[in-house]
Protein backbone atom coordinates (compact mmCIF):
# COMPACT_ATOMS: atom_id res chain seq x y z
CA UNK A 1 0.00 0.00 0.00
CA UNK A 2 1.50 3.06 -0.77
CA UNK A 3 0.81 6.55 0.78
CA UNK A 4 0.30 9.18 -1.93
CA UNK A 5 -0.84 9.20 -5.77
CA UNK A 6 1.29 11.50 -8.19
CA UNK A 7 -0.28 12.45 -11.52
CA UNK A 8 2.27 13.61 -14.04
CA UNK A 9 1.22 17.08 -15.77
CA UNK A 10 1.01 15.72 -19.08
CA UNK A 11 -1.75 13.02 -18.02
CA UNK A 12 -3.32 15.43 -16.55
CA UNK A 13 -3.48 17.55 -19.32
CA UNK A 14 -4.74 14.38 -21.90
CA UNK A 15 -7.39 13.69 -19.12
CA UNK A 16 -8.71 17.40 -19.29
CA UNK A 17 -9.12 17.30 -22.61
CA UNK A 18 -10.89 13.84 -22.16
CA UNK A 19 -13.22 15.44 -19.50
CA UNK A 20 -13.71 18.17 -22.27
CA UNK A 21 -14.57 16.23 -25.54
CA UNK A 22 -17.75 14.72 -23.02
CA UNK A 23 -21.22 15.60 -22.02
CA UNK A 24 -21.44 16.53 -18.33
CA UNK A 25 -23.39 13.36 -17.52
CA UNK A 26 -20.45 11.10 -19.22
CA UNK A 27 -17.73 13.43 -17.29
CA UNK A 28 -18.91 12.69 -14.07
CA UNK A 29 -19.45 9.04 -14.71
CA UNK A 30 -15.77 9.27 -15.88
CA UNK A 31 -14.61 11.09 -12.97
CA UNK A 32 -16.58 8.18 -10.95
CA UNK A 33 -14.49 5.33 -12.81
CA UNK A 34 -10.88 6.99 -12.74
CA UNK A 35 -11.40 8.11 -9.08
CA UNK A 36 -12.45 4.53 -8.26
CA UNK A 37 -9.66 3.03 -10.14
CA UNK A 38 -7.14 5.54 -8.86
CA UNK A 39 -8.01 4.32 -4.84
CA UNK A 40 -8.02 0.55 -6.13
CA UNK A 41 -4.35 1.36 -7.60
CA UNK A 42 -3.31 2.85 -4.49
CA UNK A 43 -5.20 0.05 -1.82
CA UNK A 44 -3.54 -2.47 -3.97
CA UNK A 45 -1.22 -1.26 -6.93
CA UNK A 46 0.89 -4.99 -6.96
CA UNK A 47 -2.75 -6.93 -7.47
CA UNK A 48 -2.55 -5.27 -11.16
CA UNK A 49 -0.18 -6.86 -14.04
CA UNK A 50 3.00 -5.61 -15.25
CA UNK A 51 2.86 -3.61 -18.49
CA UNK A 52 6.32 -2.50 -19.68
CA UNK A 53 9.73 -2.86 -17.58
CA UNK A 54 8.58 -1.69 -14.15
CA UNK A 55 4.79 -0.06 -15.33
CA UNK A 56 1.66 -1.51 -14.46
CA UNK A 57 -1.68 -1.44 -15.90
CA UNK A 58 -5.14 -0.95 -14.22
CA UNK A 59 -8.00 -0.94 -16.84
CA UNK A 60 -11.30 0.93 -16.41
CA UNK A 61 -14.59 -1.33 -17.59
CA UNK A 62 -16.98 1.79 -18.51
CA UNK A 63 -14.51 4.04 -20.28
CA UNK A 64 -11.84 1.96 -22.04
CA UNK A 65 -8.70 4.15 -20.05
CA UNK A 66 -5.88 2.08 -19.53
CA UNK A 67 -4.16 3.72 -16.43
CA UNK A 68 -0.58 2.81 -16.48
CA UNK A 69 1.21 3.68 -13.08
CA UNK A 70 4.72 3.00 -11.67
CA UNK A 71 5.41 2.09 -7.94
CA UNK A 72 7.70 4.55 -6.43
CA UNK A 73 8.65 2.40 -3.18
CA UNK A 74 11.65 4.46 -1.32
CA UNK A 75 8.79 7.92 -1.85
CA UNK A 76 5.54 5.48 -0.97
CA UNK A 77 3.99 6.61 -4.26
CA UNK A 78 2.24 5.75 -6.98
CA UNK A 79 2.56 7.55 -10.47
CA UNK A 80 0.26 7.58 -13.04
CA UNK A 81 2.42 8.10 -16.49
CA UNK A 82 -0.17 7.46 -18.72
CA UNK A 83 -3.93 6.98 -19.02
CA UNK A 84 -5.09 6.61 -22.78
CA UNK A 85 -8.07 5.23 -24.36
CA UNK A 86 -7.13 1.18 -24.98
CA UNK A 87 -8.21 2.58 -28.67
CA UNK A 88 -4.84 4.42 -29.19
CA UNK A 89 -1.44 2.99 -29.44
CA UNK A 90 -0.16 2.13 -25.77
CA UNK A 91 3.18 3.44 -27.14
CA UNK A 92 2.19 7.15 -28.16
CA UNK A 93 2.29 7.46 -24.00
CA UNK A 94 5.54 6.04 -23.47
CA UNK A 95 7.34 8.63 -25.91
CA UNK A 96 6.61 11.60 -23.56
Amino acid sequence: MSDSLVVLPAVAENLTEAFRERELETRRALLDELTTMFDKILQRPRRFPVAYAQVQRALTPRFHFANFFEIVEDRSEVVIVGVPHQKRDPALWSKR
